[in-house]
């Protein structure tokens, strides 16, 4: 007669073949691809990096700054930036024109922009580096204008393990950016009777790491610099739409 065992003998697993092997991973690599690609077209999108941006600002407190660079001084400034994630990062000077106002609308600012002074506009908006094209100056054709005021470089130093490493060198004239200002808006003052601008006057894409601004003056001492203070800053393009 036969009897049932107490302890049956224990099956042994069958060794995974290389097929079966292979269909596991491809299950766990096809994960890891969908992973990797998510993750990509989120970081290629302009909208999530400004909010990963905005984050980080909120974050670490950082906003931007506008420090002071006089023109026509020959002076140098360092700026140091660290990038949290590739994104568009521009170039941002700060102009302020003194008794810009009063010299535009009259000293009781009884004027307004269809009776402004056309020879004060147009100086304006050349020095911010703006095309007249199209623009009311006074029946004038634009190139009466047109003059270059100032010149400066800007350098970009990217920082690591083995010191840093030219990124990128530029010049920069208020010429050589007419028409090309990437973004421009009004700035307040502590004076009503000056007029102050924000111009984006170059952006570029800046990949993770520690970067150093070197920006060096080169413009002549025109009488023009007394009548304006300028600053610049180096800031993250924050643009949700």
């Amino acid at each position: 007669m036969h009897k049932t065992p107490l302890f049956p003998e224990q099956q042994l697993a069958k060794p995974q073949t290389f097929v079966g092997k292979l269909k596991v991973y491809r299950r766990g690599l096809r994960w890891v691809v969908l992973f990797v690609l998510v993750a990509y077209g989120l970081a290629s999108c302009m909208v999530t990096r400004t909010l990963a941006i905005m984050g980080v600002e909120y974050i670490t407190g950082y906003s931007p700054t506008y420090t002071d660079f006089p023109l026509g001084q020959n002076k140098r400034l360092n700026l140091e930036v660290r990038s949290y994630i590739k994104h568009l990062y521009c170039i941002g000077m700060r102009t302020e024109f003194i008794d810009g106002k009063t010299k535009l609308y009259g000293p009781n600012l009884e004027r307004g922009p269809s009776d402004r002074d056309p020879w004060e506009f147009g100086k304006q908006e050349v020095f911010r580096g703006h095309s007249l094209e199209g623009m009311a100056i006074g029946g004038l054709a634009p190139e009466t204008f047109y003059r270059q005021y100032y010149t400066f470089q800007v350098t970009a130093y990217r920082q690591g393990w083995f010191g840093e490493k030219v990124f990128f060198r530029k010049d920069y004239t208020n010429l050589n950016i007419m028409g090309k200002v990437f973004y421009s808006y009004g700035s307040n003052t502590d004076n009503p009777r000056n007029l102050a601008y924000q111009d984006g006057v170059d952006c570029f894409d800046l990949p993770y790491g520690k970067y150093r601004f070197e920006f060096v003056d080169n413009s002549p001492p025109i009488p023009e610099f007394k009548e304006v203070m300028t600053a610049v800053d180096i800031h993250p393009y924050i643009n949700l739409k």
